[in-house]
């Protein structure tokens, strides 16, 4: 972390021709994440954190969250525990490392997928894994309209690429990176809905 926060990360990518890092998320990871542990009630959250995380960092860091009740039911302990564990281990790493090659002017994309292809949902969500078939265009898995989706979306990714390697840095302000919801629109990739041409921020709902 301190090689990356010290710009030295950055610097070695460009000795090694690394031109631009593409990287962001998925709107649900936390389903995915709910269901690594056996979750039954809210004392169950802390217990399987502290698997990955000193105590002393799982308290500081789950106090910034909503608390729930004893009586908390086990769906309500198994959505707290997703959104937790997902920020710990997907959200917040990939903020600060934006953000830290962002603070070197390495050009980073950041994107968010707020829709993938129905029939590819693990447990109906948008979760951890079910964009693939739109990265490597694995059009077995795609029905004819969401074929031309990932046409579109590779098309844009394509674009802005382009366009923050002649730039040479990203737009946008560095605390805003960090922000899930402040992230400068032009980091962002845009793909137009189903049957249409117009845009709409991010790979969104459909």
């Amino acid at each position: 972390m301190e090689w990356q926060r010290s710009g030295g990360f950055a610097s070695a990518l460009r000795e090694k021709g690394v031109k631009s890092i593409i990287t962001g998320d998925l709107k649900e990871k936390w389903y995915l994440y709910s269901i690594t542990h056996p979750i039954d009630s809210p004392k169950d959250i802390a217990l399987n954190l502290e698997r990955y995380y000193p105590q002393d960092m799982v308290t500081a860091t789950t106090s910034h969250y909503a608390s729930l009740p004893d009586t908390a039911t086990r769906e309500e302990s198994i959505k707290l525990f997703g959104d937790i564990f997902s920020d710990f281990q997907v959200h917040l790493p990939i903020r600060i490392f934006a953000c830290d090659l962002h603070d070197a002017g390495f050009p980073v994309l950041r994107y968010e997928i707020r829709w993938v292809p129905e029939q590819l949902r693990t447990g109906g969500y948008v979760t951890h894994g079910t964009d693939r078939a739109l990265w490597v265009f694995r059009v077995p898995n795609l029905n004819e309209d969401q074929i031309e989706v990932a046409r579109i979306w590779h098309a844009r990714i394509a674009k802005e690429t382009e366009a923050l390697e002649s730039g040479g840095k990203t737009k946008g302000r560095a605390r805003d990176i960090l922000a899930q919801s402040l992230i400068p629109r032009e980091t962002y990739c845009e793909v137009p809905r189903r049957g249409t041409l117009g845009k709409v921020p991010r790979l969104a709902e459909r």
